[in-house]
């Protein structure tokens, strides 16, 4: 059996997903968002290795007109596979554009 949210791999492994975000407008042409990703995996056998998958982001989108926005987002992964003596991975990444509607 699985349980909500939970998605069965095979007869013995899971993989269990979580998201939450939020956007609030701070004014008519301001707004920010948050963002946060989860995922974990369970193999099902004694002395596998069971990793996670963890991102945060935060943006910002400003419209310069009702057809034309920028936007500024930032976001932190950790990918942890879980095997013994295994370092996190971590990675940062940062995106800023333009955006129209034609």
């Amino acid at each position: 059996t699985t349980k909500p949210g939970t998605i069965a791999v095979n007869s013995d492994s899971t993989q269990t997903d979580m998201w939450l975000g939020a956007n609030y407008n701070m004014s008519s042409a301001l707004a920010v968002t948050a963002a946060y990703y989860s995922r974990a995996s369970n193999s099902g056998v004694a002395g596998d290795a069971d990793g996670t998958n963890k991102t945060m982001m935060v943006g910002l989108t400003y419209n310069l007109s009702k057809k034309t926005l920028v936007y500024l987002e930032m976001d932190r992964a950790v990918a942890n596979t879980g095997a013994t003596g295994a370092d996190d991975t971590k990675t940062v990444g940062t995106s800023a554009g333009l955006s129209t509607v034609f």
